[in-house]
């Protein structure tokens, strides 16, 4: 900076403002010191007012006040750097309050001043007094000529989520330069509209507007929210073009972040190592992508080579590694985190890491260590409560749920809609029918029913969970808006309890009310037909989906058409469904192989199975459904050899299931020793279950000698259970 000794007004401004530029309050009081001593800080007005902007930008509005109060005469400028000022340094509320006293003082805003408070309102999303503002700038007819303050119009509507006030503004401007359609893009982009965002970055282009990095920006935004990555890639070439990434870190975390939300870890990562700067927001967002996609072994490497790159992490990226501790289960990591928080003394200053914090112990079924985090809190809100309520759950433990949902009440903290998800969840996995009524009081007298369908939809489920269907539809039926969501959720339970014709009403009703199925719905008529042999029905719905392409697009879809056509015996649809999939996995062997046996076909499971094993690895269902033909069949060597390889060739330990199929066929052959040995073999658990099938077994073949013995080992285990009656063997 210039060191020379100022000696009039405007070699003291222009002083001021390089000091204002470069932010340098400590050099920009000594030229005010030194103007004071020529006498010219009091009566050069405009030196006044470029004090008071030089010290509202540097972030001392207390100084910047006091010179303007001393202002013998306070015009337009001065009194617009002080609202500026305190604009820029977040303070919106006096911001508008000087502008307010402005008016009080008959001073004239101009247009810089309207831009100023415009802004403020955005920076809020203060729609109200916004509205106001461009009522005032309508009247005085400064839209005319005054882009800027067009453009902060549509910015402040755009920020505010007001969108079709945005595009009034916008469609009305003389001129619509990158400015005017950046905010508009810009708007559409975060309020998840971004195919409209998409389609304002192509028409501005075609009104021969050149995008800027800041345009780039929104329009990146966009294609994140539609995980749209071929737009992006477009996008990515165009910004390598013009060579944007050099001077634009904003931009390339911006270019990281939509390839993470597009699922593209590597594009991120290639991105990631091209930027001149990566500081702590490239690297979150790259930790969160891995985190979030589940790969917490390369979140956590990437933690440790940032931080060996000497860069401070901040909460959010505390945040992302805790989760990856969390779901990767490392717990060594997760507890180095927890010290490291504990003692920078962050815990305090972010209620976030505490409750993530919680939901790490809770997750690997530490209550201790969750419960010492959450009793550290000064104050627990809904949100910590949930993370501790969320871990109870996942263990199973409803009881002590119940528990602290009760505890919750008593302290005074109202649950917020995750909370009551979460307890309707409890009530579902124990079928507590009474505290399911007791919620749905609660949730109706607070208003919560009516906010949306989520939380009716828990509720109906958390009805259907305990049996009561006709519940289940009195909710449906009272929810202010019945989407896809609810409908599926109403279908599902009744498909569940195997009410299949209330199912295939409801989906019909959903229908008739112009409510599109979605796969999950498809998915539940499906089975409903598969389960009521409803064929037609059941070909009228492979018909909509092959309409929408929905086939090849999510493989539960294709798994449950060639299970609908196997139960419904039409085995050539099914193999020709079959065939028809890029990606058959075990579950589609599993249902093509299931209705070949059903269909009373013995040689075709053990050919399919065969198949099978040179493509994919079989799952438990599989050896229950290769069992069961064997069984029937009464392939004693081929049972036992399957059963085998259960273990030996695949790692699968045989379940109750597999091991009736196995002691009933033994039994089938006159083999009784080795069926009560493997009952007796302490390799699988004893079940009751396995000594009545042993009984039946003697009941069919008459074998009362044994039979007999095998009552009494029964009775001498179950002597307490009431299950057994005297009668079992002579009826």
């Amino acid at each position: 900076m210039d060191k020379r000794i100022p000696t009039t007004g405007r070699d003291i401004v222009a002083l001021l403002k390089g000091c204002t530029k470069q932010r340098d309050l400590a050099r920009g009081m000594e030229i005010h010191a030194h103007a004071c001593l020529l006498g010219l800080a009091e009566r050069d007005r405009f030196l006044c007012s470029t004090l008071v902007d030089m010290y509202a930008k540097c972030g001392s509005m207390s100084e910047a006040w006091k010179i303007f109060n001393h202002l013998s005469a306070q015009d337009a400028v001065a009194w617009t750097a002080l609202i500026k000022g305190y604009a820029d340094n977040g303070d919106t509320r006096a911001a508008l309050e000087t502008f307010n006293q402005m008016q009080t003082n008959c001073v004239a805003p101009d247009a810089v001043t309207y831009v100023c408070c415009v802004k403020a309102c955005g920076s809020i999303h203060n729609q109200n007094d916004g509205h106001k503002l461009h009522t005032e700038v309508e009247s005085k007819g400064l839209l005319a000529n005054e882009l800027n303050l067009g453009n902060a119009l549509v910015d402040m509507y755009a920020k505010s989520g007001a969108l079709s006030a945005a595009l009034h503004v916008f469609e009305r401007l003389a001129v619509r330069d990158v400015v005017s359609w950046t905010a508009l893009i810009g708007g559409y982009a975060e309020d998840g509209q971004g195919a409209k965002a998409l389609q304002c970055f192509e028409e501005m282009q075609i009104e021969g507007v050149q995008p800027n990095a800041a345009t780039f920006v929104c329009s990146l935004k966009a294609s994140s929210c539609m995980k749209n990555l071929s737009y992006g890639l477009i996008l990515h070439s165009e910004i390598e073009r013009r060579k944007l990434l050099q001077n634009d870190h904003l931009l390339g975390n911006t270019l990281i972040d939509m390839y993470v939300k597009c699922g593209s870890l590597h594009l991120a990562q290639a991105v990631f190592g091209k930027l001149h700067i990566q500081d702590v927001v490239a690297w979150t967002t790259l930790i969160m992508g891995y985190a979030e996609q589940c790969h917490s072994a390369k979140a956590l490497e990437l933690y440790e080579q940032m931080k060996r790159k000497g860069i401070q992490p901040n909460t959010a990226t505390f945040l992302c590694t805790l989760k990856a501790c969390a779901t990767s289960g490392d717990l060594d990591n997760g507890q180095n985190l927890h010290s490291y928080i504990k003692a920078e003394g962050l815990l305090g200053e972010d209620s976030s890491l505490g409750t993530s914090l919680i939901g790490m112990y809770a997750k690997a079924g530490l209550f201790i260590q969750a419960h010492e985090v959450f009793d550290s809190f000064s104050h627990q809100d809904a949100v910590s409560w949930n993370a501790l309520i969320t871990g109870y759950i996942d263990y199973g433990h409803e009881e002590k749920v119940f528990q602290l949902f009760e505890q919750m009440q008593i302290e005074g903290i109202l649950g917020d809609p995750i909370t009551y998800l979460c307890i309707f969840r409890a009530c579902a996995g124990v079928a507590s029918l009474s505290m399911v009524q007791k919620l749905h009081v609660q949730v109706s007298a607070r208003g919560l029913f009516n906010v949306d369908s989520i939380m009716g939809t828990a509720l109906l489920d958390a009805y259907a969970k305990c049996g009561n269907l006709v519940k289940a539809q009195a909710v449906f039926d009272e929810l202010p808006t019945q989407d896809v969501v609810s409908c599926t959720a109403l279908v599902a339970c009744y498909v569940e309890h195997g009410c299949w014709e209330e199912a295939l009403n409801c989906f019909d009703g959903m229908q008739l009310k112009g409510v599109s199925p979605n796969i999950a719905t498809l998915i539940c008529g499906l089975k409903c037909c598969g389960a009521s042999g409803a064929l037609d029905r059941g070909k009228e719905l492979h018909i909509e989906i092959e309409r929408r392409c929905l086939l090849q697009r999510d493989p539960a879809i294709g798994n449950t058409l060639v299970d609908m056509y196997s139960k419904c015996g039409v085995l050539p649809l099914a193999q020709e469904v079959f065939d028809s999939l890029l990606n058959q996995d075990v579950v589609t062997w599993n249902s093509l192989i299931a209705g070949y046996v059903q269909k009373g076909k013995p040689a075709a499971p053990f050919l399919l199975i065969d198949r099978m094993l040179e493509r994919t690895d079989p799952n438990p269902l599989t050896f229950l459904i290769i069992l069961s033909v064997c069984n029937r069949m009464g392939f004693l060597n081929l049972n036992q050899t399957y059963f085998d390889t259960m273990s030996k060739d695949f790692g699968i330990v045989p379940g109750t299931e597999h091991q009736i199929s196995m002691i009933h066929l033994l039994c089938r052959a006159g083999n009784y020793d080795k069926a009560i040995a493997m009952i007796n073999d302490n390799t699988y658990p004893c079940n009751f279950s396995k000594w009545r099938t042993l009984l039946n077994a003697c009941k069919f073949c008459a074998n009362i000698e044994v039979g007999r013995e095998v009552f009494e080992k029964m009775v001498k285990i179950h002597s307490k259970s009431g299950r057994l009656q005297s009668h079992t063997l002579t009826e």
